[in-house]
């Protein structure tokens, strides 16, 4: 580079690159049976001004694995890793970065995936590592079980806190088996990501819902971050002699 005119241009010619190479990958993806990509037609559909070019949403609804082990596959076999991997859908972030090789892997790994494990009838079914639906971004596609537990958990949380989260984490604790936990008050603060939204915080009574919910995202391969038990298989709650009486009816 001769002078700053041209290093001014240069990050503009980096970017149009890569929203090059973006685009590339998305038009080889769409050609991929069992993958679908988050389109400007969704987007428009529900009133979105504008999408990331540089970013690759992927329905996976259409094949029998879920997103956690979709990403799995792709960091041990191929050498690429999603932004986001969810139940049904990947998230990858291409940027300046990012060679056509970088490119070539990601489909190539997709490709792989999508063709061992497409749903080959509406009737499929397994075991916790696969999905049963093969609607698409189109249909709108959610895990009716987790989803609808989901919004179960969001709508008692605002009304759950028995103790504030200051006193609930400086409380003398126990840790007990996660399916006892159901009335009790949680010590620690449990977030499955993604989203990265909490959904249990100390002081909050533990609804069975909850708990239901969060084996279900460990179980399908996701994590929740905060948990002392990785596992899930337990659960640090208040030593509160009212516990039991206060919350006895919640279930």
């Amino acid at each position: 580079l001769t002078d700053s005119g041209e290093r001014a241009q240069e990050p503009n010619q980096l970017l149009s690159e890569a929203i090059r190479r973006a685009a590339g990958a998305r038009q080889r993806l769409e050609k991929i049976p069992g993958i679908s990509l988050l389109g400007e037609d969704l987007l428009e559909k529900f009133g979105a001004p504008a999408s990331d070019p540089l970013r690759l949403t992927i329905d996976l609804s259409d094949l029998s694995v879920t997103g956690y082990t979709v990403n799995s596959i792709l960091e041990t076999e191929f050498e690429v890793a999603a932004e986001v991997a969810q139940e049904r859908c990947v998230v990858f972030a291409l940027n300046w970065g990012n060679s056509d090789s970088d490119v070539a892997r990601l489909v190539k790994g997709l490709s792989a995936i999508a063709q061992k494990y497409i749903i080959q009838s509406d009737n499929f079914t397994d075991n916790d590592s696969t999905t049963t639906s093969s609607s698409s971004f189109s249909s709108l596609p959610q895990e009716e079980l987790f989803y609808t537990i989901g919004e179960s958990v969001m709508s008692k949380s605002h009304s759950s806190h028995i103790m504030s989260p200051r006193d609930a984490f400086f409380s003398p604790s126990e840790r007990i088996p996660i399916e006892k936990a159901a009335g009790r008050l949680s010590s620690e603060l449990l977030c499955p990501y993604p989203p990265g939204i909490p959904v249990i915080c100390p002081g909050q009574v533990i609804h069975g819902d909850t708990v239901r919910m969060l084996q279900h995202v460990v179980r399908r391969g996701g994590h929740v971050n905060g948990a002392g038990d990785e596992s899930l298989k337990t659960i640090e709650v208040v030593i509160e002699k009212q516990t039991h009486t206060q919350v006895a009816h919640v279930k």
